[in-house]
C-alpha cells in the first residue's frame, strides 16, 4: 500500500492585463482599486494594468468606473497611491472633486531631487483679482461652483465647474469673448 499525499500545486498569479483599444478612453478598471484592510486612514491602492500610465490617471474619465465608491460628501481628503505591475512606478494622488462618473485628481509626489519653494503643493490662482462683475459660489448639491453676476442672478450652472480654478478660469474665458 503506497502512502499518497497529494503535492500542493502553486498557482502562478498573473498580473492584471487588460486590451487596450487606441481610440478609447482608458478607464480604470473595478477590480484595479483597492484600500488595505479597509481602513480609512490607508491610502487607496492602485496598480496600473499594462499600457496605462500616471498621466492617463489625471484625466478625470480615467475614473468613471470607480467614482462611485467614492461618497462625495463623505470622502474629502483621499489619496491614491499608483504603481505599476512591476513596481517600477510610484506616484501620489490627491483626490480634489468626486462626481458622478469622473474625479479630478492631483499629482502631488515630489520628483526625485525636488528643491521647490515650499514642503506643499498649491493647487490653483492664488491672486485673483476681483472683478466685480463675476463671482463663484459652492453649490453642495450641484458639487460645483455657480458663475453668478453682482446682483446674484446666475450666469453660468456649475454643474460642470467642480473646482475653484475651473470656475475662475471660465469667467477669465467668458470675459475675454464678452470683451
Amino acid at each position: 500500500m503506497t502512502d499518497a499525499t497529494p503535492v500542493a500545486q502553486e498557482k502562478k498569479v498573473e498580473p492584471f492585463r487588460t486590451f487596450i483599444n487606441k481610440d478609447r478612453v482608458k478607464k480604470l478598471p473595478e477590480h484595479a482599486l483597492m484600500r488595505p484592510n479597509y481602513q480609512s486612514t490607508v491610502p487607496w491602492t492602485v496598480i496600473l494594468p499594462e499600457g496605462y500610465t500616471v498621466e492617463d490617471c489625471l484625466k478625470p474619465s480615467f475614473w468613471a468606473h470607480v467614482a462611485g465608491t467614492f461618497d462625495a460628501h463623505k470622502d474629502y481628503h483621499n489619496f491614491i497611491e499608483i504603481l505599476n505591475v512591476e513596481r517600477t512606478i510610484y506616484a501620489r494622488l490627491y483626490v480634489r472633486a468626486i462626481q458622478e462618473q469622473q474625479m479630478i485628481v492631483e499629482n502631488v509626489t515630489f520628483p526625485p531631487g525636488h528643491k521647490g519653494e515650499h514642503d506643499y503643493f498649491v493647487f490653483g490662482p492664488t491672486k485673483v483679482a476681483d472683478n466685480g462683475k463675476l463671482k463663484i459660489k459652492w453649490m453642495v448639491g450641484k458639487r460645483g461652483y455657480d458663475v453668478v453676476a453682482s446682483d446674484d442672478s446666475l450666469v453660468h450652472d456649475g454643474k460642470d465647474l467642480p473646482t475653484k480654478e475651473i470656475a475662475l478660469a471660465w469667467i477669465d474665458n467668458h470675459l475675454k469673448q464678452v470683451a
